[in-house]
């Protein structure tokens, strides 16, 4: 036993007497083979055999070659230099034994291979004259401190982009059009409202716009749609470009340049880094082209695979290839600042210096303060790679990075705190000073910014602010000075597409979009034709009018027939004027979307008649459902004022026509009712419950459910990738008890709905009739655990809250001149009506209006009179909007509104005690959203509570609940304005009493 113990405890020793020669090896490949002596390492080999960069960047200076011909070039000698060099040493590792030969991975980038090797291959390949450097690839790491949330700011511009000068760049027209940047990051959210319209994606194949590392191929993922893991790169994102267009909300510095990405953070580690640089050289993998070729490259990352002192890494050369390829690449510092004194903390590969601007290094300012002081967090040089005077010091420069408001995923927004943030605002700089200066390497545009730059802190240079803040005015001046001309901003003929909404859920299989176009150029626009498709279908429509130059103009494209199914809707403005648009990489929007057959908001005006001037009209819409409808009435098609709520809507008097657009909130049911309790099971089991898919935002209020024994249930809700979206523990009584969630459902496929760790839920085990839908709205499509995806289990008749997932109808109003107009006005003889006391339900409706010649009265959705002062008999309870049009003989109409009250007071039941052993207050009544009911009784007792309403619908249930002398509240916000009855069973006895709900 002692033997192999010692040897055991020797092996660490062992594995480490093999002749390595550390000279070469990271230290960090060596701190984790002395981890897991046994272990497959992941390694970066970069080989000895370089270009020669600096030879390389004064061959092309000095033959002139044009910066769009570099890319090009500069591929040609790495892709021939990796050829020529890698085959004897891919001839070993093929050969090798104790490596994964599968692994292998070539490099032409910056010529380097990568490989899953245990010890004795590192060892070996270590002392070959053909290897320069072994390095460690592991997962990348952002570079942030701290997040708040913060909403959008219309009509506002960042403080950080007034610290760097942008607006000065703007106000001469230089916006970054035609400008290219690489967020390499977590990843971008490709819709956000701030910069969808600036994905390179729209105007080409996906694959050169987006890029995904697939560890199991070694290759891009070629079908990957963007995504953000964390919304880091998000905000990166927003910071460079952002700009949401129709909230003029600034958030970005050159908010009309378009972007590109890659998740690299937090995925496989420093080799699908290595692969996203080398797509960024050629993303659409034809070398001819150069509009592919992003002008900037934003990391705010560092990679912690590397040691400090790994100064010749794989990364020098990738930094040599891209600055020889004319793109500037800029890296956030580090959060370093406040670990120990400070000093010496920029991360890697930050650390690199092989020139006063590679590597272009940014340090955090606080642009809300006008003092611009240094963030405690931001990461202090100098480098630990050596070299001497600008050479050693680090940060290059300094930009804001202090709660920085920027883009988050899901149409939101945050502050974050970083170097992360500072390394963007240079970014968007460059990008502005490119679009200006378009034939300058991205060296010279990082120079400009370096030798321009604010001084801050101690005089001159430092190791905090590096040369300073950067600063575009002063940027643009000392191109000027060096003699360099700009180029104009400005293009003639010019259309924008600002936006279009069409929803997310395309109703009655057509669609119908909204649009919205700026004339951006400086020529009025007279004509454009905008392309529309969605699969194969498309059309073309023309668009005539007068638009002046920064002119808006918003219409309606003509509907386009669509089969039920998904689809992207794709709109592509083709020309101007009849002429080519001259900036066109602005010209198209996508958005994905569903078709239903689900038919629009049936909502018209009441009368044909004509509208006069300065009088009104009164709509109607009507719902025909499974739940309820409140209606919702605007004055544009999206967004736009709330002018009112209701089934009838009476406009303001009208001077002019005018369109009105319906809208609706539903409160609808879905999913199986109850089942036979005696084909069920108790289910203790956790992740059992329904897999659903959600179409458009959606509230899920509540679920039936039945337990065996009252206590707390744990309930989740969860996405398709295991993350949670809404949890909660429900306290219920023994039988069906209706279980209020108020989860807030995002669209997304395979979401689950699924117990957690609790007492037991009964399961219906009968196979079920899958799948249950409201139409555009959320469809449950199979059941998960134990019992099987047949089964509909825990989880029934869910109420579901929704906003209206079809477009606005809308209602037209034309309006004529007229003279005197009528009036309406009426009186009813009673506004409350009870069943109870008058079992006529009659009330008598008088006509006061004046200048009418002819009447029509609604009573509800079906009754109507043309009588002058009709009577009316209401049979059923319920809250009544009666309406009166009024037209006089030249055909002008008025209309009017009045609501009345129609309610039935139960009559008392046979066995019903009004002694002081039954004694029940529900209070408030009315009641808006929490009903108190208080218990006074002689003993406990077993009670059943129900809730109907006046066409006796069951609402809301508690059974079996034992009560004495205490008190209880009932959530009813979920009810509508009206009557309802609550129904007390105690033993033998019942009692009833009215609830009104204001």
């Amino acid at each position: 036993m002692r033997i192999l113990l010692l040897c055991f405890l020797l092996f660490p020793s062992i594995i480490f007497s093999q002749n390595y020669n550390k000279s070469a090896i990271s230290k960090k490949v060596l701190d984790n083979i002395s981890k897991a002596p046994n272990e497959y390492q992941p390694i970066l080999i970069l080989l000895e055999s370089q270009l020669n960069f600096a030879q390389l960047v004064n061959d092309f200076d000095k033959n002139r070659i044009s910066i769009n011909e570099r890319p090009k070039l500069v591929i040609q000698k790495l892709k021939n230099q990796a050829a020529n060099t890698q085959t004897p040493i891919l001839d070993y590792l093929k050969n090798a034994p104790n490596l994964r030969t599968e692994s292998i991975r070539t490099y032409w980038i910056a010529n380097l291979l990568f490989v899953q090797a245990k010890p004795e291959i590192i060892a070996e390949l270590s002392h070959r004259n053909d290897v320069a450097w072994i390095g460690l690839s592991g997962p990348l790491q952002m570079e942030t401190v701290e997040f708040t949330t913060a909403p959008p700011s219309p009509n506002g511009i960042e403080p950080g982009l007034t610290v760097v000068g942008a607006p000065f760049m703007w106000a001469m027209g230089y916006t970054g059009y035609g400008q290219l940047a690489f967020t390499n990051d977590t990843g971008v959210d490709r819709f956000h409202p701030a910069f969808e319209n600036n994905y390179r994606g729209l105007c080409t194949e996906n694959t050169a716009a987006w890029f995904q590392y697939d560890e199991d191929t070694q290759s891009q993922i070629l079908d990957a749609q963007p995504f953000d893991r964390s919304g880091h790169g998000t905000h990166v994102n927003g910071t460079i470009l952002g700009l949401d267009r129709l909230e003029n909300d600034t958030i970005g510095v050159a908010f009309n340049s378009q972007w590109i990405g890659a998740a690299i953070l937090n995925g496989i580690g420093t080799a699908d880094n290595v692969a996203s640089f080398e797509w960024a050289m050629n993303p659409d993998g034809d070398v001819e082209t150069f509009e592919d070729v992003p002008d900037v490259i934003n990391n705010s990352w560092y990679d912690p695979s590397l040691d400090e002192l790994d100064c010749t890494s794989i990364y020098v050369p990738i930094l040599e290839a891209m600055e020889a390829a004319g793109i500037a690449v800029v890296f956030s510092a580090g959060n370093d600042g406040d670990v120990g004194n400070g000093v010496m903390t920029i991360t890697q590969p930050k650390n690199i210096n092989i020139n006063l601007v590679n590597t272009f290094t940014v340090g955090a300012l606080n642009g809300n303060s006008p003092s611009l002081n240094i963030a405690n967090f931001s990461s202090m040089g100098p480098s630990q790679c050596g070299g001497e005077g600008s050479l050693l010091i680090k940060p290059e420069v300094s930009a804001p990075g202090q709660n920085v408001r920027s883009a988050r995923p899901n149409a939101t927004y945050g502050e974050l705190s970083g170097t992360s943030m500072a390394a963007p605002h240079v970014s968007g700089c460059l990008l502005l000073l490119k679009e200006a200066f378009p034939d300058l390497t991205g060296k010279e545009l990082k120079e400009a910014l370096y030798f321009s730059a604010l001084d801050l802190g101690e005089t001159g240079e430092d190791n905090v602010y590096g040369m300073g803040v950067i600063n575009l005015e002063s940027a643009f001046n000392y191109l000027l000075n060096l003699g360099h001309t700009p180029v104009s901003p400005y293009r003639n003929n010019d259309v924008l597409l600002l936006d279009f909404q069409a929803g997310n859920v395309s109703c009655a299989n057509e669609i119908i979009a909204d649009v919205m176009v700026e004339n951006a150029g400086t020529d009025t626009l007279f004509s454009f034709k905008i392309k529309y498709e969605a699969g194969n279908i498309s059309e073309i429509y023309t668009w005539e009018g007068v638009l002046s130059p920064l002119e808006r103009a918003t219409f309606r494209l003509p509907s386009l027939a669509i089969a039920t199914g998904e689809y992207f809707l794709k709109l592509e403005i083709t020309e101007a004027n009849n002429l080519p648009d001259e900036r066109p990489s602005n010209n198209k929007l996508e958005r994905p979307f569903v078709s239903v057959a689900r038919p629009l908001i049936d909502a018209f005006a009441v009368s044909n008649d004509t509208v006069c001037e300065n009088s009104n009209a009164l709509l109607q819409a009507n719902y025909e459902g499974n739940g309820t409808a409140t209606f919702q009435w605007y004055n544009a098609a999206t967004n736009g004022g709330l002018l009112g709520e209701g089934d009838f809507f009476l406009t303001a008097e009208l001077t002019e026509s005018t369109t009105v657009f319906a809208d609706a909130v539903y409160l609808e049911k879905v999913g199986a009712g109850e089942f036979d309790l005696d084909n069920s099971v108790e289910i203790e089991a956790q992740d059992v419950g329904l897999v659903f898919d959600a179409f458009t935002d959606f509230k899920l209020k509540s679920v039936l459910i039945y337990a065996e024994e009252s206590g707390g249930r744990q309930i989740h809700l969860r996405d398709a990738d295991g993350n949670t979206l809404g949890s909660t523990v429900v306290f219920v009584d023994a039988g069906w008890v209706r279980a209020n969630l108020n989860f807030n459902v995002p669209i997304g496929k395979g979401h689950v709905l699924i117990k957690g760790i609790a007492k037991t839920l009964h399961a219906n085990t009968e196979p079920a009739d899958f799948p249950y839908e409201i139409d555009g709205v959320c469809s449950i499509t199979n059941g998960t655990g134990v019992l099987g995806e047949d089964v509909f289990p825990l989880y029934y008749d869910w109420e579901i809250e929704y906003q209206n997932p079809c477009i606005r109808t809308s209602i037209p109003i034309e309006v004529a001149p007229a003279g005197d107009l009528p009036n309406a006005d009426f009186a009813v003889s009673q506004d409350t009506i009870n069943l109870n006391l008058d079992n006529t339900g009659e009330a008598i409706f008088t006509d006061n209006s004046t200048n009418a010649a002819a009447w029509l009265w609604h009573f509800d959705d079906e009754m109507s009179s043309t009588e002058q002062n009709p009577t009316y008999y209401f049979s059923e309870a319920g809250l009544y909007q009666v309406s009166l049009i009024v037209t006089d003989s030249a055909g002008c109409s008025h209309s009017t509104i009045q609501e009345v009250l129609v309610t039935y007071e139960e009559p008392t039941a046979v066995n019903s005690s009004p002694n002081d052993d039954f004694n029940v207050l529900v209070f408030p009544n009315p009641v808006t959203d929490n009903l108190q009911i208080s218990f006074f009784l002689n003993k406990r007792e077993a009670v059943n509570l129900t809730l109907v309403d006046a066409f006796g619908k069951v609402l809301k249930m508690q059974q079996n609940s034992s009560f004495f002398d205490e008190k209880i509240n009932w959530e009813l916000a979920f009810l509508n304005s009206g009557v309802y009855y609550l129904i007390f069973e105690i033993a033998d006895k019942v009692m009833v009493k009215k609830v009104v709900k204001i």
